[in-house]
């Protein structure tokens, strides 16, 4: 049974808006098929990388991104970032943040949902996911 988990809190809304492009299932599927040079950026909180991510993909939560934490990310490489679904929005924000410290970046709006639904495995740990517990009555 797969449950909804949500990428994040509502994301901030951009200062600026900056043009970012983004990628279909298909065209980040050729690339992470390909040789191409690309850093994969996981942007939802750590706590659902661990749970299970898209295989390359490094952890790089949106709260995070700041001009002294992108220091090591390469600036002559391409970034991909991705969220959980199309719906959620952490990873445009994520984008625009990358672009205006100046990255190249696109952004896989399928995210971790669709990578799944297309019948692609995540690593990670799935027992990671926190139990809910429930008031007593």
């Amino acid at each position: 049974m797969r449950r909804n988990i949500p990428c994040e809190e509502t994301p901030p809304a951009p200062t600026a808006e900056i043009p970012v492009i983004n990628l279909s299932y298909e065209e980040f599927k050729e690339l992470w098929d390909s040789s191409a040079d690309f850093v994969l950026l996981d942007t939802r909180p750590e706590e659902l990388y661990k749970i299970g991510h898209i295989p390359k993909a490094e952890s790089f939560p949106l709260r995070d991104i700041n001009p002294t934490s992108v220091e090591r990310l390469p600036n002559n490489k391409l970034i991909i970032v991705y969220c959980q679904s199309a719906s959620c929005g952490v990873s445009h924000v994520a984008a625009v943040k990358l672009i205006g410290l100046g990255y190249n970046v696109k952004d896989y709006k399928g995210g971790a949902t669709e990578w799944t639904n297309k019948g692609n495995a995540l690593q990670g740990d799935p027992s990671a996911i926190p139990s809910v517990s429930t008031p007593n009555k």
